[in-house]
C-alpha cells in the first residue's frame, strides 16, 4: 500500500509538471509572435477592447492577472473564476475621457468543487461626438455603439493549478458603418508557497475582424503577473507585465490594504503613454461587504476608482457587486 500510494503521488507531480511545461512553452511561443507583431502601432481594429473593466483592478493599477479573486475574472483573468465560493453579480459605471460611457455588467458563480462560469456584457459608446466633412467644418452628431458579450469557463485542473477560457462576441457602430466578429481568452493561475499567486493570460485571439470595406487585427494581448498576500492576507501586491500587439510593453503595479470590516484602500500605477503630471497613476477605495452586511444585512460592497491620463484628463469608476 505505501508503494502504490508513492506511485500515485509520483504520477500526479509528474502530471503537474507537465501542465506547467505545456503552459509555459505555450505561452512563450505566444509572447514571441505577439511581440513580433508589435512594430505593427496602431493596426488594430476594436480598441474598446483595450480598455479595462471593473473597479478594483483598475485603482490597483490593473495589476490583477495573477489575483482575479473575484467577479473581475471575467475580464482579468477567467482561470481565477475557480476562486469564487459563491454567486456574484456587478454592475460597473465609468465616466471616460471626452464625454464616452463604458458600462459592464457581469455574473459568475461556481459549479461544482472543480469548475465556475461566468457571464459579461460590455458596452463602450456616446452620441456626442462631432462629426466633421472632408473640409473639416461640422456635420452634426456621431453615433458610437461597441460592445461584446462573453461567456467564461474555469476548471481546477489540480490541487494549486486553475485554467480558464472566455468566448467574445463583438460588434462596433459608428453611425451606419458596423462590425462584428469573435475573439478568445484563455488564461492559467497557480498557487505558490508563501501566499504567491502567479498568472498568465492571452486576450482577444481571433481572425480579423471585418468593419465597413476593410478587415483588422484583434488587439491581441499577453499578461503575466505576480501577486502577494501579507499580513493575514488584509495587504496585497501585486504586479504585471503586458505585452500587446499594437503598441509598446507595459507595466503595471499595485496594492490594496483591507481594513477589518469597514474598507480597504488601493492605489496603483500603469505604464500610459499620456503626457502630464501624475499620468497612469491610480486610487481607489471599496467599502467592504462584512461592514454592509453588518447593517444593510446584504452582502454588498460598493467600490471606486479614479485613473490619471494626465494632460487628457481623468477617468472615474463607480461599481456594486452583490455576493448570494
Amino acid at each position: 500500500m505505501t508503494v502504490r500510494k508513492g506511485t500515485e503521488a509520483q504520477r500526479h507531480k509528474g502530471t503537474k509538471y507537465k501542465i506547467i511545461l505545456i503552459l509555459f512553452v505555450g505561452f512563450s511561443l505566444l509572447a514571441q509572435q505577439i511581440h513580433a507583431a508589435n512594430s505593427q502601432t496602431g493596426t488594430t481594429t476594436a480598441s474598446f477592447l483595450k480598455i479595462e473593466t471593473g473597479v478594483r483592478p483598475v485603482s490597483m493599477g490593473g495589476a490583477y492577472v495573477a489575483i482575479a479573486d473575484d467577479i473581475n475574472a471575467v475580464y482579468w483573468n477567467p482561470a481565477g473564476l475557480i476562486q469564487l465560493s459563491a454567486k456574484e453579480f456587478s454592475l460597473v459605471h465609468t465616466a471616460w475621457l471626452e464625454k464616452i460611457n463604458h458600462e459592464s455588467l457581469a455574473f459568475a458563480a461556481p459549479a461544482g468543487n472543480k469548475f465556475a462560469y461566468g457571464l459579461h456584457v460590455v458596452y463602450f459608446g456616446t452620441t456626442d461626438i462631432d462629426r466633421r466633412t472632408v473640409t473639416g467644418t461640422s456635420d452634426g452628431k456621431a453615433k458610437v455603439a461597441d460592445y461584446y458579450e462573453s461567456v467564461s469557463l474555469a476548471w481546477k485542473a489540480l490541487d494549486n493549478i486553475n485554467l480558464g477560457a472566455t468566448f467574445k462576441g463583438l460588434q462596433m457602430t459608428l453611425d451606419n458603418d458596423w462590425g462584428s466578429g469573435y475573439a478568445l481568452d484563455v488564461g492559467a493561475l497557480q498557487k505558490l508557497p508563501l501566499n504567491v499567486t502567479v498568472g498568465v493570460m492571452v486576450q482577444n485571439l481571433g481572425p480579423k475582424m471585418k468593419a465597413a470595406d476593410t478587415s483588422e487585427k484583434l488587439p491581441t494581448n499577453l499578461k503575466a503577473g505576480l501577486a502577494w498576500r501579507t499580513l493575514e492576507n488584509k495587504l496585497v501586491l501585486a504586479g504585471d507585465i503586458e505585452v500587446p500587439n499594437d503598441r509598446e510593453m507595459k507595466l503595471h503595479a499595485g496594492a490594496e490594504y483591507r481594513f477589518n470590516k469597514l474598507f480597504a484602500l488601493r492605489t496603483g500605477y500603469e505604464d500610459v503613454t499620456s503626457p502630464g503630471n501624475c499620468s497612469g497613476f491610480t486610487a481607489g477605495l471599496s467599502i467592504n461587504e462584512d461592514y454592509i452586511d453588518e447593517i444593510l444585512n446584504v452582502k454588498m460592497q460598493f467600490d471606486y476608482a479614479w485613473m490619471s491620463f494626465g494632460d487628457l484628463g481623468s477617468t472615474h469608476r463607480i461599481g456594486i457587486s452583490i455576493k448570494f
